[in-house]
């Protein structure tokens, strides 16, 4: 089988992009030939398998259908996959289309005044162009009954992790850990949390990875004791390796997978009871979901996870990933998706 895949752009720390290639390098690994067409300004392909044939095209309309067509005539796919509204391009074709949404929108529209505008310009040419396709994937149950209630059916694929986990550390103190862009979306509630958990306990630390969009948030956070901010890393693994707790107090998401890789990097999960957070964490085993936005029990709940956190919780948090989440069982139900559709 013959999989060409479009992608807005390919870089390690999106999200979007990681599953983008992991679905790829999961069916080069079964044999299958895939390519990934993506904008040239924001290729990034140091990461990738060199087995997968990337294809760089122009952000200007015409200029980039031209290299579209000219692919797809060379390579000729059997099924076409498409992660964002670029998809549109391949509508223009008559071959077999999928549409991953990873979207959390319409919840995400009223954050903020960006948030609307990218939904304005980003969401709604979205969710014309999963009408328009023949088959839509969802990402979540949450996302799924999402989309079903604007009228579009969806298949539920979860998002699949891909890493081995190596010997965990376990340290003295509360060693806390968040991920993610530093922003209204995932990070608002994040300091109100952590000045909750220093005022009720001492010997405590927070290490902070992602990008700092929100200058004001960041200069709250360096103002509270505890608090490391580190920015962009090259690798987050060890951070979870040696963390008790990830702090994951976003407002909005699909199908996460900084909550997915914490667990199956044995370290347990604190997240807001909202969006798909209840399917990805294993309530009482891997980690809790407190009720929305409330700040203390949050901080509660992170502090009784980082004091009891052992051997048995990471081995819980590594079977749950295992048996649910794998990289496996994602290419598995892609395939199934793809042969159907032909």
């Amino acid at each position: 089988m013959r999989v060409t895949m479009l992608t807005k752009w390919l870089v390690p720390w999106n999200g979007t992009c990681q599953v983008c290639v992991r679905v790829a390098e999961g069916l080069v690994e079964r044999g299958h030939a895939v390519s990934i067409i993506t904008n040239e300004s924001d290729t990034k392909t140091n990461w990738i398998d060199d087995n997968i044939n990337i294809v760089t095209k122009p952000r200007k309309p015409i200029e980039g259908y031209k290299i579209i067509k000219e692919h797809i005539s060379n390579f000729g796919p059997d099924i076409l996959h498409s992660h964002d509204n670029m998809g549109y391009y391949f509508e223009l074709f008559s071959i077999p289309h999928v549409v991953t949404s990873h979207s959390n929108w319409p919840r995400s529209w009223f954050l903020s005044k960006k948030h609307i505008i990218e939904g304005v310009g980003l969401e709604i040419p979205h969710d014309i162009l999963m009408r328009m396709s023949d088959k839509v994937v969802s990402v979540s149950n949450y996302s799924k009954s999402q989309l079903r209630k604007r009228g579009i059916e969806s298949s539920r694929v979860y998002n699949g992790i891909t890493d081995k986990v190596n010997d965990r550390e376990y340290n003295d103190g509360v060693n806390a850990l968040f991920v993610g862009r530093i922003g209204p979306r995932k990070g608002k509630h994040l300091p109100e949390i952590w000045k909750s958990v220093t005022e009720q306990s001492n010997n405590c630390n927070l290490d902070v990875i992602g990008y700092p969009a929100d200058k004001g948030l960041v200069k709250e956070l360096k103002n509270i004791q505890g608090v490391t901010i580190h920015g962009s890393v090259d690798s987050i693994k060890p951070f979870y390796q040696s963390s008790d707790v990830l702090l994951f107090p976003s407002r909005a998401e699909a199908c996460p997978l900084t909550v997915l890789e914490a667990q199956q990097n044995g370290c347990p999960v604190i997240a807001f009871d909202i969006c798909s957070h209840r399917e990805l964490i294993d309530t009482g085993s891997t980690g809790s979901v407190i009720p929305a936005y409330e700040t203390t029990k949050f901080a509660q709940e992170a502090l009784s996870w980082a004091k009891t956190h052992n051997s048995e919780v990471s081995s819980a948090c590594e079977s749950w990933i295992s048996n649910k989440f794998s990289n496996e069982m994602m290419i598995d139900e892609y395939v199934n998706i793809y042969l159907s559709m032909l």
